[in-house]
Parts: C-alpha cells; structure tokens; sequence
C-alpha cells in the first residue's frame, strides 16, 4: 500500500491519482493514530516521550516521509507544476511528524528537510512546517534552540517568517510542558525543586528578551516587512502569556519578574501609546500608519499583557479608548486577549471600568467582545466566586436596567451573537440581584415583570442551537450562583 503511495503522489501523474494516493495516506494514519485523540491533543501534538508510532513495524514509512519531504514548492513551480500539488504531498508529512515526531532512523535527515519548508512560499507550509521543528528540538534547552534559529543567517523573508513561527511554537510548547511554568498553585511554586526550575526559566527569558528586540531592530532594517516584524511581536506576546501565568512568586522569583518587566516598561507608564510600542521592535521606523496597519492587532494585545504584568489598571482604560482609530478587528481581537492576560491580576471592579465604553460602543462587534471579556473575567476558575466579593457584585447590579423590560423589547436590534454574550453576562447580572434582594434599589430595577420576560424569551424568543445553549448556560449561573 505505502508502494502504491509512493508512485499515485509522484508529480508527474494525473491529479485523480495523486488525490486518490493522498486519500490513502491520510486514511493510513487514521488508521494508524486511530481517530479518538482530542482536538486539543491533536493542536498540541507529540509531547516528546511516548510512542506515537512504531517506526519499527512499517519500516517503509521513514523513507516514505523522506522523500515527500524532499518536494520543493519553488522547484516544482519552475517545473511548470502547480504550487498547490506539492504542497498536498508536503503537508501530511509534516502532520504525521508533528503527531508522532519523526522516525530515528532518518531524524537528522528529515529535521534538514523540515527546515527547507519554513522558507515555502506557502503560508501553511511555513506554520506546518514550525509546528514539527518545534517537536523535533523537545530534547534540546528551549532557548539555545531559540536562538540557534533566529540567528540562522538568511536573505529570504519567508524562510525568515519560517523561523521566527518556529521560534514562538517552541515558546508556547515550553510553557505548557515545563512544570515549573505550568503550576498553577503557589504553595508549588514555594517548594525548592520548583522554585528553582521557574528561577531558571525566568533567568532565561531575562536574558533572551533584548537579544530579540536587537533581532528585531536588525531584520527590521533588512526586510523592512511588516509580517516580520509581527513575527516578533508574536514571540513576545507567547512570553507575556507565559508570565501572566505565574501566581505571586516571592524572594529571587519576584526579582526575575520584576526585571523581566522592566525591560519591556515603555517610557509613558500612564498613557502607553501604539507608536512607542512599534518602536521597542522597530527603533528606526518611518512614521507611516498604513504600512505597520498588519502589526497593530499584536501590539495591542501585547499592550494588554504588558499592563497585566505591572497591574496597570489605569492605563488599560486609556489604551483600549484610543483604539478606536484602529479599526473594529484591532479593538475586538484586542478585547478577546483581556480575560486572559489578567487572569492573574484583574480585579473585576477595575476591568469593568476600564471596557466600560467599549460595553456602549456603537458597533456590535465591540459590544460583543466586551460582554464576553468581563463574562471570562467572572468564570476564571483561578478565582473563588465572584459574588463573595462586594465590589463585584455592586458593578453587576448597576448593569441591570440593561436588562430591564424596555431592553428585552428591544433585543431584536441586535445580532445572535450580541444576543449570545447578553444572556452569559446576564446571569451574572441576576444572580447578583438575587444576592441583594433587600436592596430596595435593586427590586425596583429587578423587578418580577422583567425576569418573567427575560425568561419567556430565552426560553421560547429564538429557534437558534447557539441561543440554546446559552439559555441553559443562563439558568445554570442565574440559579447556582445566586
């Protein structure tokens, strides 16, 4: 059968055969892996220790990966053959590989092959091809690997991109395996063997933080490409998410942190601006909006981690108001990092504060990003439950003439997903109310006539799976919680 692969996926053969030899193969390896593995298992890929696949009882199967992997998408376009034949046989290689890492026999042979395909280009191929380097360097010390591919000499801007996609795969990958970084607890944090693990981790990212920024100025200047320098900012954002992870470290720890922090402090701490961030990555870039537009969405949420990191409340209400000139994509990917980089850090009254006129913007999309942002803030289950808190539940109530009669009426205004984020927030909102019921105020506003109203029409106001769904998810809090 691998036989027959091999001949069906040559370039050379008709397109129904090579589709039917691709058809093949990927039904090999479903059968093979067996199709039970999670969806997130399947993202994360090989974690480096088990066994995936034996190589040993299909012995054609590293010579078969060798050779698909052997195709160059530039050579076969100079052939006249389409870019998109070679990348159909390109990518379930690198598929397999990412699962089930690569065959021993041929490791070093593969791992060369591998690193061609971050220079496609093919998009995909290039974020394929990352996702395998960073399986194959599990074994090696993360930031040596790092820096051993962004310091790969190159002139060509997509095996750069190719790199640096590399480079903050192997960051996200570290970060979710290493124990020290993974630890949610911090009475684990205090004990010595992970103590200092984290130390070492933290020590590492100290040190790796401005030869990236030097990189970066340094490829800035020779590509003068917007995707890569966004690149860089990626990298930058997978350590933010790193450190925002970490419960409150004490002694050495919290110095690592808090140097760590330093480096990254922008010279306005109150009114961060998108040009002073630009410049951190691109010093001597020309004040040009149109050509950066591509970087701005990463920025932001960089912004957002940063702030998260030094608990600057003050600063996120300002920040998140001048994005408007942006454009809606900038201000609602950057809504949707929020829940996220202050997981740790945000306390509920502070944050609703800060999105508070992003929660009365005119345009939909932003309305939806913030109920959705403040509904994760309250379900984080890092934190006890949000109504113990009195501030808490006082900023929820006074959301509640939003859902009064009048608002319901008018429900039919707003898109599904409007309507999706409303009803996960509003059950906070009446679970809050119902903690308060003395609260002469709080009647007058959550009176039985709204809610009998909210209820008919969550219950019977939309034929919509997704309304559905978070009808139930609104009983459940509503009632739980309060």
């Amino acid at each position: 059968m691998v036989q027959l692969f091999c001949v069906s996926t040559n370039l050379k053969c008709r397109w129904a055969i090579r589709n039917s030899g691709l058809i093949l193969f990927r039904s090999t390896v479903d059968r093979i892996f067996g199709t039970s593995e999670s969806k997130a298992a399947l993202e994360s890929g090989w974690d480096g220790k088990s066994v995936k696949i034996n190589y040993d009882a299909y012995p054609t199967m590293a010579t078969l990966l060798e050779n698909l992997l052997k195709e160059e998408p530039t050579t076969s376009e100079k052939l006249g053959q389409p870019a998109s034949a070679v990348v159909n046989l390109v990518l379930p290689a690198l598929d397999l590989i990412s699962r089930a890492g690569p065959p021993p026999s041929k490791r070093e042979v593969i791992f060369n092959s591998v690193m061609s395909h971050l220079g496609s280009p093919q998009w995909h191929v290039r974020e394929q091809a990352a996702k395998a380097i960073c399986i194959m360097v599990l074994s090696m010390e993360w930031k040596d690997s790092i820096m051993a591919l962004l310091e790969t000499p190159t002139k060509s801007a997509n095996l750069r991109h190719g790199l640096l996609m590399a480079a903050k795969a192997i960051l996200e990958r570290r970060f979710a395996l290493d124990p020290a970084t993974a630890l949610r607890k911090s009475s684990c944090l205090h004990t010595h063997r992970f103590g200092a693990k984290l130390i070492n981790l933290l020590a590492g990212v100290f040190e790796l933080i401005p030869r990236l920024q030097k990189l970066s100025s340094d490829d800035a200047d020779e590509f003068a490409s917007p995707i890569i320098t966004n690149g860089h900012i990626e990298i930058s954002i997978a350590i933010a998410d790193g450190l925002v992870s970490y419960e409150t470290p004490i002694g050495e720890e919290r110095e690592y942190l808090d140097r760590t922090k330093a480096i990254w402090s922008t010279s306005s701490s109150t009114s961060p601006s998108m040009k002073e961030y630009l410049h951190w990555f691109h010093p001597n870039h020309v004040e040009d909006k149109t050509k950066y537009e591509h970087c701005y969405s990463a920025l932001a949420r960089l912004a957002i981690y940063q702030m998260a990191l030094s608990r600057n409340h003050q600063a996120l209400g300002g920040f998140l108001s001048k994005l408007s000139r942006y454009g809606t994509d900038v201000q609602a990917s950057t809504l949707e990092c929020v829940s996220r980089a202050w997981k740790q850090a945000g306390k509920f009254s502070e944050l609703f504060k800060a999105q508070h006129s992003q929660m009365h913007s005119n345009n939909s999309a932003i309305r939806t990003a913030t109920y959705i942002s403040l509904t994760e803030i309250l379900e984080n289950p890092r934190h006890t439950s949000p109504l113990v808190d009195k501030e808490t539940v006082r900023v929820l109530q006074s959301m509640l003439p939003a859902y009064s009669r009048s608002a319901f009426e008018e429900q039919a205004l707003f898109g599904e997903q409007e309507l999706c984020a409303r009803i996960r927030i509003g059950a906070w909102l009446f679970a809050a109310a119902s903690r308060s019921c003395s609260d002469t105020e709080v009647v007058v506003v959550f009176e039985k006539e709204n809610f009998k109203y909210w209820t008919h029409w969550l219950l019977w106001g939309s034929a919509s799976s997704n309304v559905s769904l978070y009808s139930s998810h609104f009983f459940f809090i509503a009632f739980g919680q309060g």
